[in-house]
């Protein structure tokens, strides 16, 4: 028995340290694992994403591969649109069918299609320019940007990707890291692009401390010399923070005695764009319209729709009653009150009303 014992613990340890989605001989092995042509290929992607309008000789030389080579991996993706060559001037550039594969990560997601409005909303109330941004590796990638009319600003496309500690969205995003995923992050070595620039733990660690008490975040020059920006976290089913919204402009127009007007409007903001992304994703499980569940019908179906979005709206986005009702339909603080108690009443007595609530909660955090 003993013996028998210890060959099943050490085929539940095996099969606890393979990661669902790979094969089951797989190991961490890097170079066993990959393929070099296709990486070499995704370099070339890369490099032609950064600067567009190359031609053959210009990519050959930037990345030190024979024309030859190049002009097979062009070839190829060209048939499958990833890239596409001007005949005319003999440039390569970018496909659609690039468009269509990044536009599948933009799907992914219904925050991008939720705060949309909100951002636009933002950047007319501020005068500034608003972004919405999540983590990689590391720093943060932009999403979303709504740009000002004003000849200066900032300018963040979607698919930019910024380091995490000189940005004002990264540091709402960092406030998330525990100490020791901090201390790595630190330890991989942080650029100081500014005499502003927080780069060291002890100043990294006090500036989170900050942001966690305001609320808010504030790149104060840290990655721009005369560029300043303020963000607002947006909040998962746990409290988790899975993106940041912000909007950054020029210190002559976001001056230090604004800031605590201009972060007003950026909380409030993210704290919307949460209530209407928590909507989106109920009436998504539910399969009925937003508007339908903001509507005064009482469709037993549709008022636990919008029970739901009103209990998820308090549980993770500390706004009012009163906000809240305003965002469901126009309704009262004593509507959303009575609706957060008759959802905590059906999760103790309804199993099927608590599945709900615990599918709802898992499209909350993965979504």
């Amino acid at each position: 028995m003993k013996y028998y014992f210890i060959i099943v613990e050490s085929t539940m340890k095996s099969k606890s340290n393979r990661s669902l989605g790979r094969p089951r001989a797989f190991n961490d092995k890097i170079e066993q694992n990959t393929i070099k042509s296709l990486d070499r290929a995704l370099t070339v992607l890369t490099t032609l994403s950064k600067n567009q309008n190359k031609t053959l000789t210009d990519l050959s030389k930037e990345l030190r591969e024979s024309p030859s080579t190049i002009y097979r991996i062009l070839s190829t993706m060209a048939l499958h649109q990833i890239v596409e060559c001007d005949d005319k001037l003999q440039t390569w550039n970018i496909g659609p069918g690039s468009f269509q594969i990044g536009s599948s990560f933009l799907r992914r997601t219904s925050l991008i299609e939720t705060s949309r409005p909100f951002l636009r909303n933002l950047m007319e109330e501020t005068g500034e320019t608003a972004n919405l941004g999540i983590e990689n590796n590391g720093n943060v990638l932009f999403l979303s940007q709504v740009e000002t009319h004003a000849p200066i600003r900032a300018f963040f496309p979607p698919g930019t990707l910024s380091p995490l500690h000189a940005s004002g969205i990264g540091k709402v995003l960092l406030t998330q890291y525990t100490l020791s995923r901090l201390e790595k992050f630190v330890k991989s070595g942080l650029e100081s692009f500014t005499q502003y620039t927080k780069s060291t733990l002890e100043l990294i660690q006090g500036d989170m401390t900050i942001t966690l008490e305001r609320g808010y975040a504030i790149d104060d020059q840290e990655r721009n010399i005369g560029m300043r920006c303020i963000a607002a976290p947006i909040k998962n089913a746990y409290g988790e923070v899975i993106a940041g919204i912000s909007v950054s402009g020029p210190t002559s127009r976001v001056a230090s005695d604004q800031i605590a007007e201009f972060s007003r409007s950026v909380v409030n903001t993210a704290r919307e764009v949460s209530i209407d992304y928590i909507q989106k994703v109920v009436c998504d499980y539910f399969d009925i319209p937003v508007e339908i569940m903001k509507s005064k019908t009482r469709k037993r179906e549709i008022v636990q729709a919008r029970q739901l979005a009103m209990y998820f709206s308090k549980q993770l986005t500390k706004s009012s009653l009163a906000h809240i009702g305003k965002h469901c339909g126009n309704k009262d603080h004593a509507t959303v009150l009575h609706a957060c108690k008759t959802v905590n009443n059906l999760a103790d007595t309804d199993k099927r009303f608590k599945g709900y609530i615990s599918d709802i909660e898992k499209r909350l955090i993965h979504s």
